[in-house]
């Protein structure tokens, strides 16, 4: 989802979208709230964190995981052995570690984008747009579950349910006499 919105981005589409509940830099492990990861500030240009004691988590390696390609950024400093406040931050024996995921430059545009009020306004149309279609299809035409196993089937069930909806949609829109004179033409 987030490699569409980079595309979006990319091609001049300003993307309005909740936040994903995704949260790279867990704050297991970390005794004082003072110290959690979203008190860590990211310094693009340097490409580091700072951490809350001043000292400069640097990128230590890339990883890459999963199918879609993703590269996560593994930060971290020698200078937590010496830290003063490396009891409140971490007990990590290695010290404090952040994870920065590929696209997380795109998500904090998004959050951005989405926490000023106009950005809050699109989002509760975007929402009020989106949700229709599903709601009707869970409630009105009985599809709480899929019936069929395998990616293949379920593309099938998922596909014919589609278009009976679009179909439904359009007749309660255009009429039956009207879709039959767009069908004939």
């Amino acid at each position: 989802m987030l490699r569409m919105t980079v595309e979006c981005e990319e091609a001049g589409i300003t993307v309005f979208m909740p936040i994903p509940a995704f949260n790279p830099t867990k704050n297991v492990g970390v005794p004082e709230p003072e110290f959690y990861s979203d008190r860590f500030v990211y310094h693009i240009e340097r490409d580091a964190y700072v951490c809350p004691g001043g000292n400069e988590l640097k990128l230590l390696r890339n990883s890459y995981r999963g199918k879609e390609q993703c590269w996560d950024g593994l930060y971290g400093t020698k200078f937590c052995r010496s830290c003063s406040f490396r009891c409140m931050c971490t007990r990590n024996k290695r010290g404090r570690r952040m994870f920065r995921p590929e696209y997380q430059d795109t998500v904090d545009r998004l959050r951005v984008r989405v926490s000023c009020s106009d950005g809050r306004a699109k989002l509760s149309l975007r929402r009020e747009i989106a949700e229709h279609p599903f709601g009707t299809i869970k409630r009105a035409f009985n599809q709480g579950y899929l019936l069929l196993k395998g990616l293949r089937k379920v593309r099938g069930e998922v596909g014919l349910t589609m278009l009976a909806y679009n179909m439904r949609r359009t007749i309660n829109i255009f009429g039956v006499g009207a879709l039959m004179g767009l069908i004939k033409a």
